[in-house]
């Protein structure tokens, strides 16, 4: 909740700004967000605290993150990265002298009920919130107690992990040029940036695997060959099964799918990209943490197709997705 640094003692005024931004995400993120709180030291009153205003905003279950980072950044608020379980999406701004943190939590991740456990657990607590008080204004006696006491109330709250269930799935397609195949996403307001093909386990799917050749199918008119799970890919606390697999053809023409005829949706074009090609480390070939490792890999020399089946070291809990099209982690 908080960094061991320069702290104040506690101003009704962060309560008053927090209490007017989070009107203003709720606005502006309407219907992507189902919950938004003042979170951290300066949510608790009478606390002393770092001015660093922190306001935690839990995604709506059908939520789209693209969507949502379009529409945050329009707002004033700049993104700092992900820190998955650590903290989940971070954007920051600045206003009357402070800076304010916003952590977009997944629908899914028990982040969410940590960070909300902790606060309250200050504000019901006199002789907690006084302990706590005391170890962060004497930071040179007590160095890291005060972090640690708040470890210590977050663990009361749930694992600081947990794999989510699957609801997305898609596929790193290798093309007979051994290159990537990949959807090429153009969308109003956002840069180019490109897209493993998949989607949504549906509930007609009888398997993961199934997912993946139907999306394949369906936004490539091509026909897959799955080799192997590699990775599952955490965005915004929604889990994405990521196979790998090599496709042979493919045909923009036979592509099918409502959202190919929707000009608000922008362009979905397909394109082969060499594995090493700096998209994947300057993370816009999506989803960033499957890039990521792809780019580590191939740094070190692996051979993609020695990795382990994680179908064979455990079972993959999966689910089809939210009933709306509109889904976490979607692009």
């Amino acid at each position: 909740m908080m960094a061991d640094r320069q702290v104040s003692e506690h101003d009704q005024s962060w309560a008053v700004l927090a209490a007017a931004l989070m009107a203003g995400l709720r606005h502006a993120l309407s219907g992507l967000v189902a919950q938004v709180e003042h979170i951290g030291p300066t949510a608790v009153p009478g606390l002393p605290a770092e001015p660093v205003i922190s306001i935690a905003a839990r995604l709506d279950a059908t939520a789209n993150v693209s969507t949502l980072m379009r529409l945050a950044t329009v707002a004033g608020w700049a993104f700092e990265g992900d820190l998955g379980d650590d903290g989940g999406l971070v954007f920051t701004r600045h206003h009357a002298g402070l800076t304010v943190r916003l952590h977009v939590i997944g629908a899914f991740q028990p982040l969410w009920d940590r960070l909300l456990g902790v606060r309250d657990t200050l504000r019901a607590d006199a002789d907690l919130a006084a302990r706590y008080s005391h170890l962060v204004r004497d930071q040179l006696r007590y160095p890291g107690a005060a972090q640690q006491l708040l470890a210590q109330l977050a663990a009361r709250y749930g694992p600081t992990e947990q794999m989510p269930v699957v609801h997305r799935v898609r596929a790193i397609l290798f093309t007979p040029a051994e290159r990537i195949l990949l959807v090429r996403r153009t969308k109003p307001g956002e840069p180019i940036h490109w897209v493993l093909p998949g989607g949504g386990i549906e509930p007609d799917d009888a398997s993961p695997q199934d997912t993946a050749l139907r999306e394949v199918r369906e936004e490539t008119g091509g026909h897959a060959r799955l080799h192997r799970l590699i990775h599952v890919a955490v965005v915004a606390g929604t889990a994405h099964a990521i196979f790998l697999g090599r496709i042979d053809r493919w045909d923009e023409f036979a592509r099918i799918g409502p959202e190919l005829a929707d000009p608000s949706r922008g362009g979905y074009h397909l394109d082969e990209l060499d594995p090493r090609d700096p998209a994947f480390e300057r993370e816009l070939v999506w989803p960033i943490p499957t890039a990521r490792l792809l780019a580590e890999h191939l740094a070190a020399g692996t051979d993609l197709f020695t990795l382990p089946d994680l179908r064979d070291q455990a079972s993959l809990r999966w689910e089809p997705r939210p009933a709306r099209a509109n889904n976490p982690g979607g692009r």
